[in-house]
């Protein structure tokens, strides 16, 4: 829970330590914005805990693939639309709703929505992970991609700004994903894409 919660708030951390006052309001706008895409996901992982526990206790990994696949439709699609939003009408509806000094934090929601919606795509990995009793698997995950993070928002900072911190930030949370991915079809012997025999 502590790796959860730090690789989540890692991001923001780093923005109040490089940068002003104004600009850590806008980025906290753009997070807000992109974890919209949250959602769907959230809910479709609640759901779908206990179904994991009882398929899992029963090796049934021809359910648990479907249902990844599900949620993978479930919770990537709202998160696909949300960025396709973002993209077209984010900077107008941010400076509807915030005002003009927060345009900026369009560009910051978008970039955090394209890994939200990629982690959300993977389908419900890591509550698989979770049900299945592979918690240091999870740890090692997060822990991994924190550090992957925060080393490229420091470096993406001083080219890009704000939004290399979005782009080190998403990427961690992409290499979160893989991660998951692998560890759930090395160790569980389940995949969104093919069954293994």
């Amino acid at each position: 829970n502590i790796f959860l919660y730090t690789f989540s708030q890692i991001d923001i951390w780093m923005v109040s330590a490089l940068s002003e006052k104004n600009i850590v309001a806008q980025y906290s706008v753009g997070q807000r914005i992109a974890l919209l895409a949250s959602v769907p996901a959230s809910v479709v992982n609640l759901s779908l805990m206990p179904d994991f526990s009882r398929w899992l206790a029963k090796s049934e990994n021809e359910k648990i693939q479907k249902a990844l696949r599900m949620s993978s439709l479930l919770g990537g699609i709202p998160a696909l639309l949300i960025v396709v939003i973002i993209f077209f009408g984010g900077k107008f509806l941010i400076q509807f709703a915030f005002g003009l000094n927060y345009a900026d934090s369009a560009q910051i929601a978008l970039i955090l929505s394209i890994g939200q919606a990629f982690h959300y795509l993977s389908g419900s990995q890591g509550v698989l992970l979770l049900m299945a009793g592979k918690q240091r698997s999870l740890m090692n995950a997060v822990f991994f991609s924190t550090c992957v993070s925060i080393a490229l928002q420091i470096g993406f900072f001083h080219l890009y700004g704000p939004s290399g911190i979005a782009f080190g930030s998403s990427i961690g949370l992409v290499v979160q994903t893989l991660y998951f991915l692998r560890v759930s079809s090395r160790d569980l012997g389940v995949s969104l894409i093919w069954k293994r025999s």
